[in-house]
């Protein structure tokens, strides 16, 4: 591993939230380690949050979604100019446009080094686009074209598969790093003070996320007579194609299913506020950090037996692994854990030990930074045995 002097570093993703939520712990410790950091990101409410003396923020207009090829033609100019000013050592990048447009920019004006994260296939590569063969060429040729002669980072093992296998990255540049990492020290265990216990599904409020079918558990549980309270939390992700409109969600809210408690910022009082934590997922996860951030506080889990999903939950021991599309198995797991509390606490405190084991924040910032060829900081390298942690902060 190479250990550079101090380095001009930008992360670039197609939302200020997605940096401040997701990779502010790397930014914080690249700056650690005496970089220098860059954001760059199109502009919302978290922008001001990451615009700071410590680091420096640069917008863009870049929708996530968009295919005006006027407006797509404008961001690709914005990151040319953003690049040519800051000249970068090193650029990672998050989410596909990102990754995509930044890749080939980067690659013009010869920097030399670019880390690209896939955090999930997500909708680009989900069954109902990939079932056009022109499509799929097509995408598959631009990724392809995009990583060549970059270090591309998985969050599973079967994204990184997929992608060997459609031959668009090779071996030497695949790297597999679990998700983005979580602060121990602000999702802690707590025990659990609702009555009845509340089961919360933390998503973004799309069909793939699972939201018809934890509706319908909660229905099957109310009309089984199990008491507990049932609560999404997120918001309405307008323009996607398939997004839950605000109109249904208030439509169960006063029918009584569920409780919508809108986005929240404070997600560890949220955990601590639950019982257990609900996700049947079957859009394409990296590894889902609602997951991550239960187990570290102590929440036994419901998922789907997915890629990503299957990586934080060992069926049996911190939570349940079920079918996809199936609100019976969801409502069935549901109801063992409802039934069952000292179940409950058993599978969370294995849940936080598996956090601890691989998913600390420490761990992820070093193997990030070590797939950059930087040193972490002796922070991120001074990984503890999980059992040296004082158990004061897990009562």
């Amino acid at each position: 591993m190479n250990r550079w002097p101090p380095l001009k570093i930008l992360l670039f993703a197609n939302a200020s939230w997605n940096i401040y939520n997701y990779r502010m712990n790397l930014a914080r410790s690249l700056n650690a380690a005496g970089h220098q950091v860059h954001f760059f990101s199109p502009h919302d409410e978290y922008s001001t949050l990451i615009d700071t003396p410590e680091f420096q923020w640069h917008p863009i207009r870049l929708d996530r979604k968009g295919i005006n090829p006027v407006r797509e033609w404008a961001s690709i100019r914005t990151i040319r100019r953003v690049y040519r000013d800051i000249q970068p050592d090193i650029v990672f990048h998050f989410t596909p446009k990102c990754v995509l447009y930044g890749s080939q920019a980067a690659k013009q004006l010869g920097i030399p080094h670019i880390i690209n994260t896939i955090t999930g296939l997500g909708y680009l590569f989900s069954d109902r686009m990939m079932h056009h063969p022109m499509y799929s060429s097509l995408l598959k040729f631009l990724y392809r074209r995009a990583l060549r002669g970059t270090r591309v980072v998985f969050q599973n093992p079967e994204d990184m598969a997929a992608f060997q296998r459609w031959q668009i990255v090779q071996e030497p540049q695949a790297h597999l790093v679990r998700g983005s990492g979580v602060d121990l020290d602000r999702f802690l265990i707590t025990a659990e003070t609702s009555q009845p216990p509340i089961v919360v599904c933390p998503a973004r409020l799309i069909r793939e996320k699972g939201i018809d079918e934890f509706v319908a558990a909660a229905r099957l549980l109310q009309e089984r007579k199990v008491q507990a309270r049932f609560v999404l939390v997120g918001r309405v992700d307008q323009g996607n194609p398939s997004a839950i409109s605000s109109q249904v969600i208030q439509r169960w809210v006063r029918e009584g299913v569920i409780e919508w408690w809108g986005w929240r910022n404070d997600m560890e009082k949220v955990y601590q506020d639950s019982s257990i934590v609900c996700l049947p997922t079957y859009y394409n996860e990296g590894t889902p950090k609602t997951l991550i951030e239960a187990a570290a506080s102590g929440r036994p889990i419901v998922t789907c037996d997915i890629a990503g999903c299957r990586d934080i939950v060992e069926d049996g021991k911190n939570g349940y692994l079920v079918p996809i599309r199936n609100a019976r198995a969801v409502a069935d797991a549901l109801q063992r854990l409802l039934e069952n509390p000292e179940m409950r606490v058993q599978m969370g405190i294995h849940g936080r030990q598996l956090v601890k084991n691989g998913y600390r924040h420490q761990i992820i910032n070093a193997l990030m930074m070590e797939i950059a060829g930087i040193a972490p900081t002796p922070h991120d390298t001074k990984l503890t045995d999980a059992t040296n942690e004082p158990p004061t902060r897990d009562r």
